[in-house]
């Protein structure tokens, strides 16, 4: 391996950790209230790190590793969104189900992180395949 295809890959690898260390402050930080936010930086950034990771020293590449964090980035965005109106909708259920006097072993759920979770693999995968059909040096 050349130097400069070795200092490119090195660079893009410190990208990826960089970003990586970026999203987990704001998770921890800043966004600690955001429930999908928060579980995300807190629970499944360690194992898509390393997925990302991946994808950026099997392709050499920045393509695939920008896609598989913008997927992290949309997931949580998307799953805190649509996860949030989930939460309060069985939320609501289950007021209504203990305001009749029912008995209810229902918990509401937030889904956030199960969207997240999704989107992630799925830009991370498109990532992949988009690699894998471009001819070598684009990008």
């Amino acid at each position: 391996m050349s130097d400069v295809r070795r200092y490119r890959l090195l660079g893009l690898v410190a990208a990826v950790v960089a970003a990586y260390s970026v999203l987990w402050l704001l998770g921890q930080g800043p966004l600690d209230q955001v429930y999908t936010a928060e579980w995300a930086s807190r629970r499944i950034a360690w194992i898509f790190a390393p997925v990302t990771l991946l994808l950026a020293v099997r392709y050499r590449r920045a393509l695939p590793p920008a896609l598989s964090i913008t997927g992290l980035v949309l997931g949580v965005l998307v799953g805190e969104v649509i996860g949030i109106r989930l939460f309060l909708a069985q939320a609501a259920r289950l007021e209504r189900e203990l305001a009749t006097g029912g008995l209810s072993s229902f918990e509401p759920a937030h889904p956030g992180w199960w969207i997240a979770s999704l989107v992630f693999v799925a830009l991370s995968a498109a990532g992949a395949v988009v690699a894998r059909r471009r001819p070598p040096g684009v990008a």
